[in-house]
């Protein structure tokens, strides 16, 4: 396995169905990331996957099989102040095996050049994402967000559904 930026010239495709089955799939054990219970339709569009990769402000890291395939993703955003982390995106398959720890990891390492601080968004009824946050030193900010529906992520299935902010600064030591 190798972690590697990504460029507009890689699969999309295959990227796009890689988030779009960790988000809102039902298949792999110890699942974190999906919200199939709680939104519907697809997570990311290989045109708005592309358009990502043209910014000048993000960046997305990619861990590669020996084949090199993608079989996760983190987006690095360069905001102002954080380097805010999204479209964090494991293969369902592998999820429980450290994957998602190792990659977090390593974007953290590769934004603390830029920024000192870190920031997620997490789903407020997806507790389990945000407990892997959490675990890792991530805070709630005690600001919330209203679903990004006009993104096109999805539509939400239940009411209430809003966006958490976790904030972490990047010199904090991470915990086992």
């Amino acid at each position: 396995m190798t972690f590697t930026l990504l460029t507009t010239a890689c699969d999309v495709d295959a990227l796009a169905q890689l988030i779009n089955r960790a988000y809102r799939g039902s298949e792999g054990s110890g699942r974190w990331t999906t919200e199939q219970h709680l939104v519907e339709g697809e997570r990311i569009q290989p045109k708005q996957l592309r358009e990502l990769l043209q910014r000048n402000d993000v960046e997305l890291l990619a861990a590669l099989d020996e084949a090199e395939n993608p079989i996760a993703c983190i987006s690095i955003h360069y905001l102002t102040e954080v380097a805010e982390f999204g479209t964090f995106a494991v293969d369902p398959q592998r999820h429980g095996s450290g994957l998602g720890k190792q990659l977090l990891a390593q974007a953290e390492q590769h934004a603390s050049r830029k920024r000192q601080r870190f920031q997620v968004e997490v789903v407020n009824q997806n507790s389990a994402l945000r407990n892997f946050y959490q675990r890792r030193g991530y805070q709630l900010t005690g600001e919330t967000m209203p679903y990004p529906v006009q993104a096109g992520v999805g539509l939400p299935k239940i009411d209430g559904l809003h966006l958490q902010v976790l904030q972490k600064q990047a010199d904090t030591e991470q915990p086992c």
